[in-house]
């Protein structure tokens, strides 16, 4: 089976009694108290399923079914498959009496060839769901079901269900004012329902069902074919209909249908199976090899109805439904109920179920499993499944189709099923050895036994799951399942004056293995953040100095403590508003393990409204905005930054557009979010979830960090945030920042940091900042500082992209005086400066390994690529194609003052102002496609080109140029320097090092 990779986020949520039950597919579902939700019942009825077409007598059962309806009676029709059961419900649905009721027709069917894959709640809450609807979602029971049914008066068809002897006494009190028409295979026992038995069709009646459907007219000449045909078929309905449709269809003489019919040799015993056996036998006579294994491919699903796509190809399976043995079920396809054990007899059951667990999860499996509409057409295919893969000890397979089903199940309240398919889940976990998904699946027993108001087990579940997360290290998963222990028992509240606990930092634990820096003179040793797999030591050859005065024209002091109140800038200087994403988005690397994350606590607070209203009393434990009531994401910022702990908000997908215009405050009341605590913000996806600071007009960021307070955002895109001085995007004063497959989108500022400024710690784990600008007051755009960041604390980067940003002097990064940053596995391509660095300027202390920088540019100054003032370390790094067209160095611009240390680095293609200027020092191999870098030290060389591809997706989490099969730059790369990965993530294992950024192949 392929790997399949559940991703997490927040699906939605559903109450059962006075608990809200929260879906993360990750971490398990979370439950908080909650008051009743709104219901009401649906503005429109229900309407009646289609009447059978050509439908044939049994005037005197519809008589007594209508009868039936108008009495409010509950009836159950019983037979076995194939006389026409679901046929006769249909036509009484669209009766007078059934007209007559107020509700419409409520029809629930089987989702499973067996019926069973419906428990008795789970019917229940189909029938509340078609009648009613709540705000949240409401799960229900018998109980409290009655309380909304009761008073309803519809049609109710049950078909195709294996109902409990329990259920179906129980039934008619749901509806004690309207009916229900059942059907079941034999009479069950009690008086709850009347009971009508279908049998065979009049001779008469199955004579005129046989001519209907054969187009051909009976007469003295062929009365006695006919009669004779009923008599082989025992006048079952499906007999006969299967039989009309292959004559039809295939022009067979009613002569030649005789003898085959009389040639079948069905099994002895149940005249109603061999009557379909005989007529099935006339069917597949005309069918051809590809037909047949059509049919039995959809007999062999576990469901009732089938995607035609897996099954057929549109031919086949137009010929099939034109015979009658596949049913149009729009668009999916069903095979009647009585067909299907001949269908598939002989087939490869096992070959069928294999083709459709391929199909259900190949292609996008989390986007599609998130289409309600797509889950509910395959629920029976899925369930159905599971059991199969049980029984096969695939365990993998019941693993990932129970995981892709589970939000579903949750979520619509069909908690028998939900119960059934943990029931798999929990030993497939334990027999391969997958104790995360242990955890998970004790944790979603826990969680659902809270719903069943099961206390004890609930506990017992829960617990186990802890200890498991606990000694799996997952913290987050931790901080879910104590979450839900803690409705059960409650904790006792911290003695006063105890230190809350703080999350860890990011990036700590994992060990060095490149030491850098050989030979650079003085300095002590920093410790930067791990990225793709390895920790970077570096010596920096000054120690770095608190900045006095900025290297750009103009003073400008340190990063404020406090939002500016300063004017909007001109939105024609300073911002388009593109409502394009930018173009190369990050992409989950298959290489590395993002650092930790920062450790949530059992407190989280979901967002559940677009709105942007402020937290009625922030601290109360209670995430309720003003006006509305609901918990917007301000309210819950706010409410977290009034609690003494680490929390965490779920933000699932959508926008939200800051609407609260004002400034001058940090308390997250107006304007941007300000975060003044510990805090983890977790996204349902950056394509999915968007803060846009639109609303505010001009006049603020998105998101403030005010406090030394450690955050981490995750699977976001924050846009259109606009200040006045520091950060369009995020300004971060001092706090421990962490950004995950986060997108930094179209800010700007009129000082420094058109998508980000940061003075404390930030790292970038796979995100994009993108379209991002920094100009000076009244669009001059002479002096702003870092388009994409600017950087005056710690800034660690990894698998991640830095594009097209544009600034006066550093358009992607501005690493200023003070400033440390390091960036691996990174991307930093088509970014712009109207004076210095186009791609980087470092007045700071740099390190760059395993990237690329393409195409950037400056318009007037120097340093196309990287314009450095401070310290640069640089290792496997490819420039190409930058341009510096009036200055110099359009690949790299070293400045007097400045240290540029290059090891097994390319340097190449600029298209103006030369590769390299300054005084540049080489530790050997690196590579410059003419002579402007002066490498002198052993094996530097220079060459015409060094043969890359264009920047293109080669694999890994940002794009890459390629090595031609031909560049001079395969195998020469010095071995001892050499990171053990490149940009990719490849594993540069051959034992020869190629130069720059890409490891052929």
């Amino acid at each position: 089976m392929a790997q399949i990779e559940v991703h997490g986020n927040v699906s939605g949520s559903i109450v059962a009694g006075d608990n809200n039950f929260v879906v993360n597919t990750n971490h398990g579902t979370i439950v908080y108290k909650q008051a009743a939700p709104r219901v009401k019942l649906r503005d429109s009825a229900p309407l009646p399923p289609r009447p059978p077409r050509s439908f044939v007598g049994r005037a005197n059962e519809l008589a007594q079914l209508e009868k039936a309806v108008a009495s409010n009676e509950a009836v159950v029709i019983f037979a076995p498959d194939g006389m026409g059961k679901s046929a006769l419900i249909k036509q009484a649905a669209n009766g007078d009496a059934a007209r007559a009721l107020p509700n419409g027709v409520v029809i629930v069917e089987a989702v499973d060839e067996r019926g069973v894959a419906l428990g008795a709640d789970d019917v229940i809450q189909r029938l509340f769901d078609a009648l009613f609807e709540s705000d949240p979602p409401l799960k229900v029971n018998a109980t409290t079901a009655r309380t909304y049914l009761s008073s309803t008066r519809p049609l109710v068809l049950l078909d195709g269900l294996s109902l409990p002897p329990a259920l179906l006494n129980a039934l008619p009190d749901l509806f004690p004012k309207g009916a229900l028409l059942i059907t079941a295979a034999r009479a069950p026992s009690g008086e709850a329902t009347e009971k009508v038995k279908l049998g065979p069709l009049p001779r008469a009646e199955a004579m005129t069902l046989l001519m209907t459907r054969t187009d051909v007219t009976v007469s003295e000449a062929n009365r006695g074919l006919f009669d004779s045909i009923c008599a082989l078929l025992s006048d079952v309905p499906l007999a006969l209909v299967t039989a009309a449709n292959a004559l039809r269809e295939n022009s067979i003489p009613l002569g030649r249908a005789r003898e085959i019919l009389e040639a079948a040799n069905p099994s002895p015993g149940d005249s109603t199976q061999a009557a379909i056996e005989r007529a099935y036998a006339l069917a597949q006579s005309a069918l051809s090899n590809e037909e047949r294994a059509a049919l039995a491919a959809a007999a062999a699903s576990p469901a009732m109805s089938v995607d035609p796509r897996w099954i057929g190809g549109e031919k086949t399976l137009e010929r099939l439904q034109a015979m009658g043995l596949l049913n149009a079920n729009s668009p999916r396809l069903r095979i009647a109920p009585g067909l299907r054990a001949f269908a598939r007899r002989g087939a490869d059951e096992n070959a069928a179920k294999e083709k459709l667990l391929a199909h259900l999860l190949g292609g996008a499996l989390f986007d599609k499993f998130r289409d309600w509409s797509y889950c509910a057409d395959e629920l029976g295919s899925v369930l159905g499944l599971i059991e199969w893969a049980a029984a096969e000890n695939r365990h993998k397979d019941v693993i990932a189709l129970g995981r892709a089903i589970d939000p579903y199940l949750t979520l619509h309240g069909l908690w028998g099923a939900w119960q059934a398919t943990l029931d798999r889940i929990l030993p497939a976990a334990r027999a391969s050895g997958d104790r995360a998904t242990e955890a998970w699946a004790l944790h979603q027993l826990g969680a659902r036994e809270i719903g069943a108001g099961t206390r004890e087990r609930a506990i017992d579940f829960l617990r186990s799951a802890l200890a498991l997360r606990r000694a799996l290290g997952d913290a987050e998963g931790m901080a879910y399942t104590q979450h839900n222990l803690d409705l059960l028992i409650p904790p006792v509240p911290p003695r006063g004056g105890e230190p809350k606990p703080k999350p860890p930092q990011p990036g700590g634990g994992l060990l060095p293995i490149l030491l850098l820096g050989l030979g650079v003179a003085g300095g002590a040793a920093v410790l930067l953040a791990a990225i793709g797999g390895f920790v970077l030591i570096t010596r920096l050859n000054r120690t770095p100095t608190p900045v006095s005065a900025s290297p750009i024209p103009g003073t400008r002091a340190a990063l404020p403590s406090h939002t500016s109140t300063a004017p909007r800038p001109t939105p024609a200087a300073t911002r388009t508003r593109t409502p394009t994403p930018t173009r190369m988005p990050p992409r989950t690397p298959t290489h590395t393990e993002p650092p930790p994350t920062p450790t949530p606590t059992p407190f989280a607070l979901l967002v559940n409204t677009e709105l942007d209203e402020p937290d009625a009393k922030p601290g109360d434990k209670r995430c309720f905005s003003a006006p509305s009531g609901h918990c917007t994401l301000r309210a819950a910022i706010m409410e977290a930054n009034a609690l003494p702990e680490a929390d965490t908000i779920i933000l699932p997908p959508g926008e939200y557009v800051l609407t609260v215009v004002g400034s001058g405050e940090d308390a997250a009341f107006t304007g941007d979010l300000d975060i003044t605590d510990d805090l983890s913000l977790v996204g349902g996806g950056a394509d999915k979830t968007i803060v846009n600071a639109i609303g505010l007009d001009g006049t603020d960021r998105v998101f403030h960090i005010v406090n030394p307070a450690t955050v981490s955002i995750s699977g976001v895109t924050i846009r259109e945030g606009e200040a006045g001085d520091f950060g369009g995007g995020i300004l971060n004063t001092n706090g421990t920042l962490t950004l995950t497959d986060v997108v930094i989108f179209n800010n700007a500022v009129t000082g420094a940091g058109g998508g980000i400024a940061n003075g404390g710690g930030l790292t970038l784990i796979r995100s994009a900042i993108s379209n991002n600008r920094a100009v000076e007051g009244g669009g001059k755009s002479e002096s702003g500082a870092g388009g994409g960041i600017y950087n005056i604390g710690r800034l660690t980067i990894g698998d991640s992209t830095i594009h097209r940003n544009s600034a006066a002097t550093g358009g992607g990064i501005y690493n200023d005086k003070g400033g440390a940053a390091a960036l691996a596995a990174g991307l930093i391509n088509d970014n712009s400066a109207g004076v210095d660095g186009g791609g980087i300027y470092n007045a700071g202390s740099l390190t760059l390994i395993n990237s690329t920088l393409s195409e950037n540019s400056v318009k007037t100054g120097f340093g196309g690529g990287l314009h450095n003032t401070g310290t640069a370390e640089i290792t496997n790094v490819t420039f190409s194609g930058n341009y510096a067209p009036l200055g110099g160095g359009g690949g790299i611009y070293n400045d007097e003052g400045g240290t540029a240390v290059l090891r097994n680095t390319i340097v190449a293609d600029s298209s103006s102002g030369g590769n390299c200027a300054g005084a540049i020092t080489s530790k050997g191999h690196n590579l410059d496609s003419g002579k402007t870098c002066r490498f002198d030290a052993p094996g530097d060389f220079s060459v015409a080109s060094p043969l890359l591809a264009p920047l293109a997706d080669n694999g890994g989490p940002t794009l890459t140029q390629a090595l031609s099969p031909e560049s001079a730059a395969i195998n020469s790369g010095d071995n001892f320097v050499c990171p053990k990965t490149d940009q990719r993530g490849k594993a540069r294992s051959d034992g020869a090092c190629d130069i720059g950024a890409y490891e052929y192949p």
